[in-house]
C-alpha cells in the first residue's frame, strides 16, 4: 500500500489541478487516495479526505443526491471504524434521514441505516436510543417479509440481546 499512496496522491493532485476540485473524476481520485489511508487504518489522514469528498458532493450536488449519500456512507463508516461513535452516530443519523427522504422508510438501504445507527447506540450502551431502532427494524421486516423470513429472524436475533442487556428480560424472553 505504501507504494500505491504516492501514485494515488499524484493522480488526485493532477486531476485537482487540471479538472478542478469539484470535478467528479477529481473526487473519485480523492476517494481512491483516502481509501489507502483507510486500508492502513490511518484515521487522522483518511477522515479529512472522506469529509472533504462528502462536503464537496453535498455543496455541488445537494444533500439528497445519490453521490452525496454515497459519500456520506463512506464517511460514516470510516468515522465509526476510527472508534469515534459520537460523530458516527451523528453521521449515521444524517444518512438515515437522507435515505428516508429519498428512498422511503421501508427501503432495504434505509433499514440498513436504521440497523447501523441502532448498533452504534448499542455499542455506546444507549438503550433508550438503540431499542426503538431495533424494534423499528423488526416491525418493518415483519411487515415486508412476514414472521418466518430470514431477515425477520435476524432482526429478532438483533433485538433480543439488546433488551436483555437493557434489563428488559420480559421483553427479551418471547424473542428467543
Amino acid at each position: 500500500l505504501q507504494g500505491a499512496e504516492p501514485l494515488y496522491r499524484r493522480a488526485f493532485e493532477a486531476r485537482e489541478r487540471t479538472l478542478g476540485a469539484d470535478h467528479s473524476k477529481t473526487l473519485t481520485s480523492l476517494y481512491n487516495f483516502a481509501s489507502i489511508y483507510k486500508a492502513q487504518e490511518d484515521w487522522d489522514r483518511a477522515i479529512p479526505l472522506f469529509q472533504r469528498r462528502f462536503e464537496t458532493r453535498e455543496r455541488t450536488l445537494g444533500p439528497r443526491h445519490k453521490d452525496t449519500i454515497t459519500g456520506l456512507v463512506s464517511l460514516a463508516l470510516v468515522v465509526k471504524k476510527s472508534g469515534n461513535l459520537e460523530d458516527a452516530a451523528v453521521l449515521q443519523g444524517k444518512l438515515l434521514e437522507a435515505r428516508e427522504h429519498t428512498l422511503g422508510v421501508d427501503h432495504p438501504k434505509t433499514l440498513t441505516s436504521v440497523y447501523n445507527l441502532a448498533n452504534i447506540y448499542k455499542a455506546q450502551e444507549d438503550w433508550d436510543r438503540a431499542i426503538p431502532l431495533f424494534q423499528r427494524e423488526l416491525e418493518a421486516m415483519e411487515r415486508i417479509h412476514g414472521p418466518d423470513h430470514k431477515d425477520t429472524i435476524a432482526s429478532l436475533v438483533n433485538l433480543a440481546p439488546v433488551l436483555k442487556k437493557a434489563g428488559d428480560l420480559q421483553g427479551a424472553e418471547p424473542l428467543y
